[in-house]
């Protein structure tokens, strides 16, 4: 945050991707009384407004949370009275774009599997986006809902041709399986765009986004301003400050397929696969 002149503690609550201790772990932060609580995702968003509702307001700065006015989630913070800002991380707005590089990327592959959640608002909204730009654009998509191992063990036997390429879009379950699904491009030498660069590091073809630590540092900015500020009631969120394309060469090694050098000119390059 900048500060030389004053002690900080920070105190971390991992639930370890537990969603049912999440409320519960927010309790237990809250049973601290810090001066303001930092939530990392939209989930963790949701369980901090839960624990808060018997307890005076605190302070709250939300990172990785997607299109947070158009979720409703800020406005249920100020309606009751607990002052909130973040970083927007742009998954939605940046759905187009996405599709935009994919093809730039891989001009061969005109036809684009976009894995949703349809449990998820921020998803259903990222589909709406590539419904639009597909429709704007003329270009092809196939939207493929995937919530469930069910819908994974299906993805993994769905028969790829050679024109197509994958686009993640928002999903806490999606974001937890990229694993399968990087096994699923390799097996089917199908590219795949994913959301953060990790995992492209982990072995994705590429992402478009805002990395954690860029959110993490972008959002020090607001809690330093949230604890400094006279009125911190309506501090506006932020978009992200950076976006990256990232490719990693290695998985384009692994599918044995052709990239356009246009397309890499606008990109940072990944050469290592990490488990």
């Amino acid at each position: 945050m900048g500060w030389t002149d004053k002690q900080v503690d920070y105190r971390i609550h991992d639930v370890n991707n537990n969603q049912e201790r999440l409320v519960e772990g927010a309790k237990d932060l809250l049973a601290l009384r810090p001066n303001i609580v930092v939530a990392t995702g939209v989930v963790e968003a949701e369980a901090i407004f839960e624990a808060m509702k018997n307890t005076p307001p605190i302070p709250v700065v939300l990172i990785g949370v997607t299109s947070p006015s158009e979720l409703e989630l800020k406005n249920r913070f100020h309606a009751s009275g607990i002052p909130v800002t973040g970083v927007d991380n742009g998954h939605v707005e940046l759905t187009a774009k996405r599709i935009e590089l994919l093809r730039e990327l891989f001009p061969e592959r005109q036809s684009v599997v976009v894995l949703y959640d349809p449990r998820l608002r921020a998803s259903m909204l990222a589909l709406q986006k590539a419904n639009d730009a597909a429709q704007q654009f003329d270009w092809k998509i196939e939207p493929v809902p995937v919530q469930n191992d069910r819908d994974i063990a299906n993805l993994r036997s769905r028969i790829f041709t050679k024109g197509e390429s994958m686009l993640i879009l928002p999903s806490y379950y999606l974001e937890l399986k990229y694993k399968e699904i990087r096994d699923i491009s390799f097996k089917t030498r199908t590219p795949v765009m994913g959301l953060y660069e990790t995992e492209t590091y982990a072995g994705y073809t590429a992402s478009y986004g805002i990395s954690y630590f860029d959110q993490g540092y972008q959002s020090a900015r607001l809690v330093a301003r949230m604890m400094t500020s006279k009125d911190n009631s309506d501090i506006p969120f932020e978009k992200p400050d950076v976006v990256q394309l990232k490719v990693n060469m290695k998985a384009i090694e692994q599918l044995d397929i052709a990239v356009s050098p246009i397309g890499m000119s606008y990109s940072e390059k990944i050469a290592v696969i990490r488990e």
